[in-house]
């Protein structure tokens, strides 16, 4: 027959028990291991409640992930396509900028091209009324007539007014004009008196 000792926690035998632990607390083995099977069971019913909680917040936690990976997944989704609408709607304004702006280069290029055939044109018809010598009165008159026209043409060129290599052929062009028009005016003179 096994003892247990309450004070030493531990079983022996019957004759031990006596002879060793006689001044401790004895009990019946069986009686102590129904009461301890009683609160290991208690226990186990306690643990068993928390395993299932625990379970559940697991479950729960788990469902929550799977819910935060698919929203994240739609929201990722989402900002790509809004990306690549940003992407393809900045490509057509960008197409659209480049297109205008060739448009205005080759206006602006073609302008500048035509101011720039009338300027050697201007220029060709006052070197041409600067070569004036021996010329008759109505002849000198009507070449006068010119020369202070294609003056008058080239004040109205707004290019003449923002370049200034042109500005410096606008300047030779008016001396030439000046000196063409004081021989002009001495030839006019000559003439009046030949005819008078």
């Amino acid at each position: 027959l096994e003892i247990y000792c309450e004070e030493c926690d531990d079983v022996f035998c019957f004759k031990c028990a006596l002879f060793n632990h006689k001044l401790h607390k004895l009990s019946d083995v069986n009686e102590i291991a129904q009461e301890k099977l009683l609160k290991v069971n208690e226990l186990l019913k306690d643990l068993n409640t928390k395993k299932e909680i625990i379970l559940q917040r697991s479950n729960k936690v788990k469902e929550i992930i799977v819910k935060v990976k698919e929203q994240f997944e739609l929201n990722e989704r989402d900002i790509n396509l809004q990306f690549d609408d940003l992407h393809k709607e900045l490509d057509k304004k960008k197409d659209i900028l480049f297109l205008e702006l060739n448009n205005i280069k080759d206006e602006r290029l073609q302008s500048l091209q035509n101011e720039n055939d009338l300027l050697n044109t201007y220029h060709n018809n006052v070197n041409n009324l600067c070569q004036l010598k021996n010329e008759n009165a109505i002849n000198i008159l009507q070449n006068k007539l010119k020369l202070e026209k294609e003056i008058n043409n080239l004040n109205k060129l707004n290019v003449l007014n923002n370049l200034n290599e042109i500005n410096e052929f606008k300047l030779s062009i008016k001396e030439d004009k000046n000196n063409l028009i004081n021989l002009i005016n001495t030839k006019l003179v000559h003439v009046f008196k030949t005819y008078t």
